[in-house]
């Protein structure tokens, strides 16, 4: 704790976060952040410029109707996993192509938000 002050997560115990953009091409680090282990992930995503086009796979702690809405409106493309009490409406259903692998998609849906459990929108295209 003494070595990195700036890394305080408890009492005892210090804690760092990687948030680390790879560039898919060349499976290089294209950006990083880190910060100290108390920062929510949504709050590093903000730092990271995406490309048009981009493809964005975040986990949970990236769940933000405002990063998703900015990421919708500058073209950016990304696969999360929703939370369980969020608001949304299936738009599209997709036929599923035979499973080649025993594990496999259960679903392919496309899905607009409504309205996300805070009463913000993500809005539609």
């Amino acid at each position: 704790m003494s070595l990195f002050p700036w890394a305080d997560f408890r009492q005892t115990k210090g804690a760092i976060k990687l948030h680390l953009l790879l560039d898919h091409d060349g499976y290089l680090p294209d950006f990083a952040v880190i910060t100290d282990g108390k920062t929510a992930d949504v709050t590093a995503a903000y730092n990271f410029t995406l490309r048009a086009g981009s493809i964005v796979a975040v986990d949970r702690g990236y769940y933000d109707f405002d990063l998703f809405a900015q990421w919708n409106n500058s073209d950016v493309f990304f696969v999360t996993r929703l939370k369980s009490n969020a608001i949304y409406e299936v738009v599209k259903d997709c036929p599923l192509p035979q499973p080649t692998h025993p594990i496999h998609r259960l679903s392919e849906q496309t899905e607009v938000s409504g309205a996300s459990t805070a009463g913000r929108s993500m809005g539609r295209r």
